[in-house]
C-alpha cells in the first residue's frame, strides 16, 4: 500500500485545522452546514449549532469551504452558452 497522503484526506484536513466553515451537500439534495471536526475512511463528524452529525461518506455529494464571498449569479460567458444552445 502506498504511504502518500490522499487528496480528499488533505482537502478535509485543512478544513479542520485552519476550522474553515463549510456546506455538505448529500446525493438525497440536503445541504448541510457546520465545521467539519473529524473523519475516518468511512464517515465526517460536522459540527454546528443543532449538534454533532455523523455523515457516510457514500452519502456525500460535494463539500464546499465557506469563504464569505458570494458566488457570481451567472458564469462569465454564460449569456454566449445560453444563446448558443438555443438556436439548435
Amino acid at each position: 500500500m502506498s504511504n502518500q497522503v490522499s487528496v480528499q484526506d488533505e482537502f478535509l484536513q485543512t478544513l479542520i485545522t485552519k476550522k474553515i466553515l463549510a456546506s455538505v451537500y448529500m446525493i438525497n439534495g440536503i445541504r448541510l452546514s457546520g465545521q467539519v471536526s473529524s473523519f475516518d475512511a468511512y464517515v465526517v463528524f460536522l459540527e454546528s449549532l443543532s449538534g454533532r452529525q455523523m455523515l457516510f461518506k457514500h452519502a456525500i455529494s460535494t463539500v464546499m469551504p465557506n469563504t464569505g464571498e458570494r458566488a457570481p449569479r451567472s458564469l462569465p460567458n454564460a449569456e454566449e452558452n445560453r444563446a448558443r444552445t438555443s438556436r439548435a
